[in-house]
């Protein structure tokens, strides 16, 4: 029985009209902005949610998160829906591989069962339980320190100012109390004090508070969360995490650690990698009463491994997981339950994954399907799109030229027809017939953080690099840290962090855009610019510049519907009454950036106005919330923003991530074009189809966490099919097709 959708017109949709097989794998496709989210989230897994939430009582109900209905006419044949969305795993430093997959809560039973000396409950293993954590750090693993190397500078004596600090200026109140009472050497260097006389400038004496002591009492043991930009910025500056000492950052007591099995404390196995971890619980099957708990452990285990996780260990926090790992972590939550019958809906599964790890999430989708359900993905991915049973595609184009089903059916037969889509399936790659040579080369010495080991590097200038690896092999560690922070100011670093989604801030705000349009009203009208704010003086007295209320019972669902009185404007009256070229604010803010491109005079509005047009967001509106953007949308926004600083390097990570296989071409030449401007612009990615488009590839590998960290090919792109590494390999796959 299929998913029947009647008269869809949610968002950009324009009334469509859908059968979707059950039991099957779907995937929806399209260019960036097209509807396709509008139909497989906003709809469908909307709707599914919002049906099935009805069913529970209502107090629950008000509990619960809020669905709209969709602007539909009919929907049918909704199954049971699980989401599994590309955003990050909630959860602070607390919160664990080992925790999220309960795989930590499994050892622990473990260890209560075998583990010597005895403990008696399960809690006395936790690092988030008071009976285990070490109480030193909370079970943090981690204490905060004062980093005395910046805010000294130990080419200068006291007497010289050695402190890089305000607060201890030569003259000043604290500078004479350390001439006075610190009894140290007031006149040597502070790198040529002897060691007894460091200590008593940094931790005192009975008259002398010392340095160190003064900046733990300034920032560690008070609050400082509500204290002004100054101090915040300070402390972030000076203050570092270190490893406990009291639990060398294991997390747990005393004897929590003393428990072993085999001579491993449970603390041991979590510092393992995934595959290094399951060979040594192996080793436990002898222990028979266990068998059924080790079984269990090593197939959790064994799901990390399939969806390409085997380099992470248990103890690393998830807020470090990037979005691909994120979403895999989830994905294998689902690998291991026995439902059927059930609707599972994917945003982009392969977004942040190597080809080679793309494989086994293919294998995935098929095996959940096979399992009698369901599967329905969002994607880009030609290795995704190929295994699926039933394709649609959302399009013609983007925004307002999108909206309409522009195809339905199989692998086979989409890849004859004339859609962006099949256009791009079908794109023969070749190299640039021009490659750029470096202008010179940045060198890196000893990066040794996480994974890396101790590489030399020759990074190249003026050109377009791309760096590949699989997932885990320490990309990010030696750009987006090591090389990022050595540039100093010459570096612009575009993260996969995402922009804070609110519904007040909009295209315009974040852009920079909505100061200079209301100046230009401002003049326009001989009125305040506050007046044309919809966070300030203009706005609706009764949404309060929402555009929508919200209504209802104490044990009913409450609803947000348009607001009345200015009718989903934001503004109040008077406001509107001024126009610019026939147009109000509220108005403006409903164009497209390419409308208001046409609609501008203004150098430096247009000038905005372009950067995102030629990052493909020319259909987004300058009205359109954050909290609406999707993943690729908010990477390019991000980029939009730091476009037009000549002169530096860029280092983009996963710019493509989200995109359309066409918008990623668009965006390519937008990364040429940066070049040719006097930029070096270097884009981590696995997009391998890109490779043909770059001047020059590094190769980061040859695998995942102790097995990579190192720099296995560093040359020009079209050398780069030559190459013996995993990523060479899988481009020469791409390359033949």
């Amino acid at each position: 029985m299929d998913i029947i959708i009647k008269n869809l017109s949610e968002n950009n949709l324009k009334n469509i009209n859908l059968l979707i097989p059950k039991n099957k794998l779907v995937v929806f496709t399209g260019v960036s902005g097209s509807g396709k989210s509008s139909v497989v989230f906003d709809t469908i897994a909307s709707e599914a949610q919002r049906q099935l939430y009805e069913m529970y009582p209502f107090y629950i109900q008000s509990q619960l998160p809020q669905y709209k209905r969709p602007d539909v006419e009919q929907i049918q044949n909704l199954g049971a829906a699980i989401v599994v969305s590309q955003e990050a795993l909630g959860g602070n430093a607390r919160s664990t591989v080992g925790t999220a997959t309960e795989i930590y809560t499994l050892l622990r039973f473990l260890y209560i069962a075998i583990g010597k000396p005895k403990l008696e409950k399960s809690s006395e293993l936790s690092f988030n339980s008071q009976e285990g954590m070490c109480l030193e750090c909370s079970g943090l693993g981690q204490v905060l320190e004062i980093n005395i190397n910046q805010i000294i500078n130990p080419k200068k004596s006291w007497m010289e100012g050695c402190i890089l600090d305000s607060r201890f200026s030569v003259g000043g109140k604290n500078w004479k109390n350390g001439c006075e009472n610190g009894g140290f050497d007031i006149h040597k260097k502070y790198e040529q004090l002897p060691e007894d006389e460091k200590k008593l400038l940094l931790y005192g004496n009975e008259k002398w508070e010392g340095v160190y002591n003064y900046y733990d009492t300034l920032f560690l043991k008070r609050d400082i969360s509500n204290m002004g930009k100054g101090i915040k910025e300070k402390a972030k500056k000076i203050i570092m995490k270190t490893p406990c000492p009291w639990c060398q950052g294991k997390r747990l007591n005393k004897r929590a650690l003393e428990c072993k099995i085999s001579g491993y404390s449970i603390s041991d196995l979590c510092e393992m990698e995934v595959i290094k971890l399951q060979s040594i619980l192996s080793q436990f099957r002898s222990y028979g009463s266990t068998q059924r708990l080790i079984e269990t452990l090593m197939n959790r285990l064994q799901q990390l491994i399939n969806v390409g996780l085997d380099y992470v260990t248990l103890n690393r926090p998830v807020n470090t997981l990037s979005g691909g790992e994120a979403q895999r972590l989830k994905i294998v939550k689902l690998a291991g339950n026995a439902l059927t019958d059930i609707m599972y809906i994917f945003d982009e599964p392969s977004s942040g994954m190597h080809p080679h790890d793309v494989k086994k999430i293919c294998d995935l989708l098929q095996m959940l399907r096979d399992k009698g359900n369901s599967i329905i993905v969002v994607e880009h991915n030609k290795q995704i799109i190929e295994i699926a049973d039933y394709i649609i595609e959302l399009g013609p184009g983007a925004g307002k030229n999108g909206g309409n089903v522009i195809f339905k059916g199989s692998y086979d037969k989409l890849i004859s027809m004339n859609t962006i889509t099949a256009q791009s399936l079908r794109r023969k790659l070749t190299f640039k017939s021009v490659q750029r040579k470096p202008d010179k080369f940045y060198e890196i010495h000893n990066a040794n953080i996480n994974n890396l080991k101790n590489i030399n590097a020759a990074i190249p200038l003026g050109v377009l690099v791309m760096v590949t690896g699989v997932a885990g092999s320490g990309k990010s560690s030696l750009f987006t840290q090591c090389f990022y922070e050595q540039l100093g100011k010459d570096g612009i670093l575009i993260s996969q962090k995402s922009i804070v989604g609110m519904n007040k801030s909009n295209t315009a705000t974040y852009m920079g855009l909505f100061g200079l349009i209301r100046q230009l009203f401002a003049e326009i009208s001989n009125e305040d610019e506050s007046l044309f704010s919809f966070n300030s003086k203009g706005a609706c007295p009764v949404c309060a510049g929402k555009g929508y209320t919200s209504s209802g019972l104490t044990m009913l669902n409450f609803a947000l519907t348009k607001c009345e009185a200015c009718d989903g404007s934001r503004y109040k009256e008077e406001v509107l009454r001024y126009t610019y070229k026939g147009k109000n604010i509220a108005e403006i803010l409903k164009l497209s950036v390419d409308e208001a491109l046409n609609l501008f005079d203004d150098n430096q509005i247009k000038e905005n106005l372009l950067r995102l047009k030629n990052v493909g967001l020319g259909y987004i509106t300058l009205g359109q919330t954050l909290d609406t953007f999707s993943g690729g949308e908010k990477q390019r926004l991000k980029l939009a923003k730091n476009l037009g600083k000549n002169g530096k390097v860029y280092i983009i990570d996963e710019p493509t991530s989200g995109l359309h296989m066409d918008d990623s071409w668009k965006l390519i030449k937008v990364f040429n074009q940066m070049v040719e401007e006097g930029n070096t612009v270097i884009i981590i990615e696995h997009n391998l189809s890109l490779i043909s488009c770059v001047d020059w590839v590094i190769d980061m590998g040859p695998g995942a966490g102790k097995n990579g960290g190192e720099i296995v090919y560093n040359g020009s792109a079209n050398k780069f099919r030559n190459a013996e590494t995993v990523t060479a390999k899988c481009f020469r796959e791409v390359w033949s097709q």
